[in-house]
């Protein structure tokens, strides 16, 4: 049941980025690709598109740290 409900998370993430309309996309596929029980479950979440674009979520990443064992680092 687990793999049921994180391919349908997945799926209403990434479709949610493309803005697509996700309730119109679950109902297409429930009882085909998707769990009917885990689609019904998702009916009721409040998916918004994100607002975030790229650049911002690339910026928000923190800065790589050094090796602590220079050695290994060059």
């Amino acid at each position: 049941m687990e793999i049921r409900i994180a391919i349908v998370a997945r799926d209403i993430d990434l479709f949610s980025w493309q803005g697509a309309n996700v309730r119109e996309m679950l109902e297409r596929r429930r009882g085909k690709a998707y769990d009917p029980a885990v689609v019904d479950a998702a009916a009721g979440l409040d998916v918004q598109p994100p607002e975030a674009d790229w650049e911002e979520v690339l910026a928000a990443e923190p800065k790589p740290v050094g090796c602590c064992k220079p050695r290994f680092c060059g």
